[in-house]
């Protein structure tokens, strides 16, 4: 596939300029699959009374011209009168009097075209989008292709340059197709030649059926990628582990509880593939408070009872000291030793752990990511649990896996998953879902409150701790802004330590120490702290049973997905908890539709798909994770069916052909490099 630079007129200042457009190295495929983001009708008509919020096109005569005043900055005016009588302005920001007079004669008739808006109660087309005689109003009119544009590059030039693509350069068949015949009748799709064509045409039909054969290419390329990431971390026989019996029922003795149903199948798939002598690689995907991570250590216990090791993986260092102290003492009751590296463990202790982990005297490792560096070492690496898993690449989860032979692989993730999109961003995991909360959680009443009841909430708190509670105050920002007025939790603090000054609080953020942020959680714990004012730190993995009420400020700020996860920091005990929505007094729609399905149910996987309905898979999954999900055609959510052929096909062929090396793959070959560019692909690539 040649360079754009065969073309005429592009040079290397165009090139840098059609760079940002198309992607580096942009080649004729780039420019044919640059997707225009709509197709339109632009309308012709007689008034401007008929226009609507699409472009139109209509003759117009000039009737005068009103430069801005002399000596003042201001647009430049020229009046005009429709077919009807209707006067309008053709507004302009550049160009003088004289040149203008002279593009528009007053008393001549021109064929205008473009948006009609309203601006002082005067109808006026800004910049119009073409200008010129009358007998150009049929061409100005129809559907037209709407692309995305940059600097330097009009839309005429960019056309201009596809057509010749087509017409000069794309003349025989360079591409072969890579579905069989019964797929693309059974999907109806066009073939792949076609719909390139049929992308650029200005059909609305034919731009329809174009969008849906290249959603289908990109949901198999992305598929097939995905299916050859898992292939290849199972292309070597790792350890089987059958369940340890004795082990398990010591464990499930010291449980002050039974499983549920949905813990107990979702085990029993961990322990199929456990003992299987190919890779498990694994997500486990489980509500808030939800016991994943017991499920997990349970799990683990097929390896520790061979005498394997096992790690676990966190993004942050309150979430990894929270696994350690959580699981320590199961290990301990077992005669196991639990361990903790961080990137601030002190050099002569990380010394000493780093020699007993690869003698195999320290069982599981829990840690962030300093247990990727390469001079961490084990003996025998069984297992590795990879929380929060969103939080990493697969290059990063691959990394670890890699460490102390070929182990198995459990992602965890507490953020629910609508099962469409799961399979986008992890097809090439199986896929375990833990729906249910362990017997004795008390639900959670969640309520709405806008901001100016805010004194009456700190009353009712201060009655609240009094009675023995403790509570999470949780605010967007660490420090006030003074482009965005919202709270910010240092200031939230001190305004609650001058209305509560008789209760002991604590303040927690991103930019304390990690010594500090572990001191004043283990204060909030040991209930020495009984209001803890935060940020978005304690979203997941923070346990303190005792905390029953959580109050989240400015909850329009935050996501559903986020919003369910802080509100899952309480209720974690047998006593009712609470959670208090604070809100600003202009909530959008949408912003109200969030806050009220909190309010409605305390279900994530229900949440889940509220949240996707309302915000897209684009944007579903927030800042963490928005490049991963970045489809150019394809909407995984809104065209399941098509996603369940894709991830089907890619399995039969990868599983036939890891390598897609046998002839009848080869036309698949030229599929994945043309998609190479999706942040979603080359995130798998690299692992």
């Amino acid at each position: 596939m040649k360079s754009l630079e065969a073309l005429p007129g592009i040079g290397p200042r165009v090139r840098e300029r059609l760079e940002k457009l198309l992607g580096p190295r942009p080649r004729f495929i780039d420019l044919l699959l640059h997707r225009p983001s709509q197709v339109r009708v632009r309308s012709r008509v007689e008034t401007v009374l008929s226009a609507g919020e699409d472009p139109v096109t209509l003759v117009a005569k000039v009737i005068g011209h009103r430069p801005a005043p002399r000596g003042r900055r201001g647009p430049y005016k020229i009046l005009m009168e429709d077919g009807k009588g209707i006067l309008f302005d053709l507004v302009f920001f550049q160009g003088g009097q004289q040149w203008w007079a002279k593009k528009f004669p007053v008393q001549q008739k021109f064929a205008v075209s473009g948006k009609v808006d309203r601006f002082q109660n005067k109808f006026q087309i800004t910049h119009p989008d073409y200008t010129g005689p009358p007998d150009m109003v049929y061409r100005w009119s129809g559907p037209e292709t709407i692309y995305p544009l940059t600097e330097g590059i009009h839309k005429a030039r960019l056309k201009g340059w596809i057509d010749m693509v087509f017409t000069e350069v794309w003349t025989q068949p360079s591409l072969e197709e890579w579905w069989d015949a019964p797929t693309l009748a059974m999907t109806k799709v066009l073939p792949f030649e076609d719909a390139l064509r049929a992308l650029h045409e200005p059909n609305p039909q034919r731009w329809a059926q174009a969008m849906t054969r290249l959603s289908l290419d990109e949901l198999l390329a992305s598929q097939l990628i995905q299916q050859q990431a898992r292939s290849r971390f199972q292309e070597v026989s790792a350890t089987a582990y059958p369940i340890p019996d004795a082990l398990r029922q010591a464990f499930f003795e010291q449980l002050p509880f039974t499983f549920t149903k949905a813990q107990t199948e979702a085990l029993a798939e961990l322990d199929q593939d456990l003992a299987q002598d190919c890779p498990m690689i694994r997500l486990l995907q489980g509500d808030v408070g939800s016991g994943k991570t017991l499920l997990s250590f349970c799990a683990a216990l097929n390896v520790l009872g061979a005498g394997d090791q096992v790690a676990l993986l966190a993004p942050t260092e309150i979430l990894a000291r929270q696994h350690l102290k959580t699981l320590q003492p199961l290990c301990e009751a077992l005669g196991l030793r639990a361990d903790m590296l961080l990137g601030g463990t002190k050099a002569r202790d990380r010394t000493t752990l780093l020699e007993d982990l690869a003698k195999g005297r320290i069982h599981f490792l829990v840690g962030t990511h300093a247990l990727l560096e390469g001079e961490v070492q084990f003996k025998k690496l069984g297992f590795v649990i990879v929380d929060e898993q969103h939080r990493f690449g697969v290059n990063q989860r691959l990394k670890l896996a890699q460490k102390g032979g070929t182990p198995h692989l459990l992602a965890m993730s507490a953020t629910p998953i609508p099962r469409s999109l799961a399979l986008t961003l992890h097809g090439e995991m199986d896929i375990s879902a833990v729906r249910e909360k362990p017997p004795g959680r008390q639900p959670i009443k969640t309520a709405l409150l806008p901001l100016d009841q805010l004194a009456k909430l700190v009353t009712r708190l201060d009655q609240a701790i009094e009675r023995g509670e403790q509570a999470y105050w949780v605010c967007p920002l660490v420090e006030s802004s003074q482009k965005i007025d919202l709270a910010a939790a240092e200031e939230r603090y001190e305004a609650l330590r001058n209305f509560l000054p008789h209760i002991p609080m604590g303040l927690i953020h991103g930019r304390l120490k990690p010594e500090e942020k572990a001191k004043i959680m283990a204060a909030f714990q040991a209930g020495e702290i009984k209001l803890l004012v935060s940020t978005t730190v304690i979203e997941v993995g923070v346990d303190v049973p005792q905390a029953t009420i959580m109050i989240i400020e400015h909850g329009e700020r935050f996501g559903l997905s986020q919003l369910h996860q802080l509100r899952g920091r309480v209720g974690r005990g047998e006593k009712s908890s609470s959670c208090v929505i604070l809100h600003g007094d202009r909530l959008t729609p949408t912003a109200y539709q969030r806050l009220r399905a909190m309010t409605e149910t305390e279900d994530g996987f229900r949440l889940a798909e509220i949240d996707l309905k309302i915000r897209g898979p684009g944007d579903f999954l927030g800042n963490q994770q928005s490049g991963q999900v970045c489809f150019r055609f394809a909407d995984p959510y809104g065209q399941q069916d098509l996603l369940r052929i894709a991830h089907q096909r890619a399995r039969e062929i990868v599983m036939a052909d890891p390598d897609l090396s046998q002839p009848r793959h080869k036309p698949l070959w030229p599929l994945l490099e043309i998609f190479r560019q999706s942040r979603n692909q080359d995130n798998l690539m690299s692992g």
